[in-house]
């Protein structure tokens, strides 16, 4: 199964959404096939909850939605300016779509076309 990996305050974090991962999710009333047919509806709270469940596969330990938030926050507040909230929800999202065997053809067009559908609401 294929990680995101993303590089915070110089630590890689791994992000995977394994069955387990996405079973947990369920139990906690976030509905994985949902989030793949509404990605332009990103909000905060729901990338902060992403990024927490994709971390425990490989970061449980300590792991909480606050920590995951503040870990967005550096990740955003870092001096590389290509860290923007855009890129981390576009990469919680692969890490997503990859735990859910969509192959990173349909990602890349699932990604294209919603961007063209923004530019389009302009």
């Amino acid at each position: 199964m294929r990680t995101e990996i993303i590089t915070i305050e110089g630590k890689d974090y791994m992000l995977r959404f394994d069955i387990n991962t996405l079973c947990l999710m369920e139990s906690k009333g976030i509905d994985p096939m949902e989030l793949m047919g509404n990605i332009e509806q990103n909000s905060l709270t729901k990338m902060r909850q992403l990024f927490y469940f994709g971390l425990l596969k490989f970061h449980k330990k300590g792991m909480t939605e606050e920590k995951a938030g503040d870990l967005i926050a550096a990740f955003v507040e870092d001096e590389n300016e290509d860290n923007t909230y855009e890129l981390l929800f576009k990469k919680i999202l692969k890490a997503l779509f990859y735990g859910m065997g969509v192959k990173e053809k349909q990602i890349d067009e699932m990604f294209n076309q919603t961007h063209v559908d923004a530019e389009e609401g302009k």
